[in-house]
Order: structure tokens, then sequence, then C-alpha cells
């Protein structure tokens, strides 16, 4: 299912968004993108919002290229994602707490910082195929 391109000049970030989604949507996952959601202090938006058997995974998609302070960059939208999933969880009361997950575009060794996940776009189909293996990896 992953579309193979060879730079992300090539892609908008709303078309990534996409693809993403649709990688998801190709798992058996129901997808919400964009969504908007405000607590009594400000809004945020969640980029893609899947959802299966009572699991749900809130996805900051970032299409950033091979600059020099790429993980570092990624571990502080990590931080920012998660507590938007926690401001999520406090508006939604979802039974199963949303996991947050970054995925880029390019393949970083950052795995899992701070209650985060971090998977690449390229290993997102096997990250979906063995996903109860990784969240129980991850869990420890």
């Amino acid at each position: 299912m992953n579309i193979k391109i060879d730079s992300e000049d090539e892609i908008t970030w709303q078309a990534f968004e996409g693809m993403v989604g649709k990688i998801f949507e190709s798992h058996g996952f129901d997808i919400r993108y964009r969504w908007v959601f405000k607590n009594e202090r400000r809004k945020y938006e969640i980029d893609v919002f899947a959802e299966r058997y009572g699991r749900s995974i809130s996805v900051d998609c970032k299409r950033y290229g091979k600059g020099r302070y790429r993980v570092s960059q990624l571990k502080s939208e990590g931080r920012k994602h998660k507590q938007r999933c926690e401001e999520l969880q406090k508006v939604f009361k979802f039974k199963v707490k949303p996991i947050p997950m970054i995925v880029a575009w390019i393949d970083d060794p950052l795995l899992f910082e701070d209650g985060c996940l971090f998977v690449s776009y390229e290993k997102l189909e096997d990250f979906l195929d063995n996903m109860e293996y990784y969240l129980e990896v991850f869990k420890n």
C-alpha cells in the first residue's frame, strides 16, 4: 500500500496525511482527517485519527526533510502531540486512551519517546501488521 515517492518536495502535507490515512484504512481502521477539537482554553487539531476494535491512534504527520535538527525537532513535536492527545482524552473521555503517534516521512532511529510512538511512513505498514507486538514492547 505504501506509495513510493523520491522526495518530500513531490507531495504536499495534505497529500502526505492522505497517504498515511489510506494505509490505516487498508488495515481496517475508520479514519477522521484534520479533526479539530477544543477545550475551554484553545483549539487543537489531529492530522489523522484512526479507530479499530475499540483502540484509537492519534497521528501527527511530519514531512520533514533531511535536516540537521530533525531528531530533536521530532522529540519536541512528540511532547506537543502527547499533550494534544491528553487534551483529546479530557474532552472526549475515551474508554481507552488514544495512542499518540508521529508518522515521519524519513526514517529516524527514534521509536518511542516520552509516551509517543514514532513510525516512519516506510515502516507504517509493518507497524500496523504487528501492532499488538510493538505496543507490548513499548509498554514496558
